[in-house]
């Protein structure tokens, strides 16, 4: 029996997920880059998460600031890092906007209530 043909996203291709998209030239495979925006956008959830507990943001600022910081994140690094040529080949700019951004939320969310709690929660709590 033929073993089965290698995947894009196969552990074992040669190299990380950003060195396969940096390397591709502006022509990623879609799969690789639709990876690559979704894991960068869980770092930028766990950093923004951090930084927002520490701070102490609460409400609706701090999830329409975590948006908008993660889809600035995400666009500049897709067409300034990546320098992606042909948006269309991966379901226009909206597609990869998009990509990845619910779990993102989630995992923003977790991370900020956890670190707010962390430091900010006797205070919180003391108040009442």
């Amino acid at each position: 029996m033929p073993a089965p043909p290698k995947q894009s996203g196969d552990e074992n291709e040669k190299g990380g997920l950003w060195s396969r998209v940096l390397a591709s030239g502006g022509s990623p495979v879609k799969e690789d880059l639709q990876d690559a925006i979704h894991w960068t956008r869980q770092a930028v959830s766990l950093i923004v998460g951090i930084i927002f507990g520490i701070v102490p943001l609460r409400g609706a600022a701090g999830i329409l600031s975590f948006a908008s910081i993660n889809l600035i994140v995400t666009l500049s690094i897709y067409k300034n890092v990546l320098r992606i040529s042909d948006e269309e080949k991966y379901g226009g700019r909206w597609a990869l906007s998009k990509e990845g951004f619910m779990p993102s939320l989630f995992l923003f969310i977790l991370v900020w209530t956890l670190s707010f709690s962390s430091f900010h929660g006797e205070t919180v709590l003391g108040a009442q």
